[in-house]
């Protein structure tokens, strides 16, 4: 116990007296420092999997847009890549459905304008997909047309119709209002385009026009030989995947089949 010396006059004469204090109270002090969640305060692979899992709260970084862009970029394809995750919900224009979301997945929204001049992609549409973080797989994806109805429903959420049931209705909700807002000035500039919905523009198909000669084919063009093919070259990997990625990505739980049944698979195949 602490002790202090009272220096007043002494009673008697050659000595101090010794007061003790009384017992120091206890302070609580607050810190504004946040604590750790307990879920998160763990060791090996569990820990690793609750991190990545939380990354899916992160922006989207502009090196996943560009392998985003990677992913999905073909030959006559134009490619736009939202910056902003995005919650996919389904709903109903059934009467006494209305407003009832049922959310679906959580990706990252891209656009794709095939123009139609491609072999494998003769048709002019355009394509919205939403891809996977990380994988780039494609977790939905549905054309917009005339009947889709894409619209701005309120403050960073759009919905549209499902091309193949019109009563099912699409919304998107996305972290960022600035992303949406450029997603939205896209489409609405692709959509302008009435070729881009399938549709022809006033005066494509004029009547009592005759339609030109066709001009004679060129002769194809001699394809190189096998030995005059390099290896590839001047490339780089933006996406990889393996097979331990199985609990990390919500596509290879859900589309891939179980490690157990290709290893069953896997002995018979020579």
């Amino acid at each position: 116990m602490p002790l202090v010396f009272d220096f007043s006059p002494p009673p008697s004469p050659g000595y101090c007296i010794c007061t003790p204090l009384p017992p120091a109270a206890t302070v609580t002090v607050a810190t504004t420092e946040p604590a750790i969640p307990l879920d998160l305060v763990a060791d090996g692979e569990d820990a690793d999997a609750r991190l990545t899992a939380g990354l899916s709260s992160l922006p989207v970084s502009e090196s996943e847009r560009l392998q985003c862009d990677s992913f999905f970029r073909g030959l006559k394809t134009q490619v736009f890549v939202c910056g902003s995750l995005t919650n996919l919900y389904f709903g109903s224009t059934a009467q006494g459905q209305e407003g009832a979301w049922e959310l679906r997945y959580t990706g990252i929204p891209v656009v794709l304008l095939d123009t139609g001049e491609a072999r494998a992609r003769n048709k002019r549409r355009i394509q919205i997909l939403l891809a996977e973080r990380g994988s780039c797989f494609t977790l939905w994806q549905d054309t917009i047309d005339n009947l889709s109805s894409y619209k701005e429903a309120g403050p960073a959420f759009h919905t549209m119709c499902l091309s193949s049931d019109h009563t099912t209705l699409i919304g998107l909700s996305f972290d960022c209002p600035q992303a949406a807002q450029q997603l939205w000035d896209h489409i609405e500039r692709l959509t302008f385009c009435p070729e881009n919905l399938g549709l022809s523009g006033p005066g494509a198909r004029g009547r009592g026009r005759k339609s030109p000669r066709k001009s004679p084919k060129p002769k194809p063009v001699a394809l190189p030989s096998k030995a005059h093919i390099s290896q590839p070259c001047c490339f780089q990997h933006v996406t990889s995947v393996d097979r331990k990625d199985r609990d990390r990505y919500f596509s290879l739980q859900t589309l891939v089949p179980a490690l157990a049944e290709i290893e069953k698979v896997a002995p018979n195949v020579s």
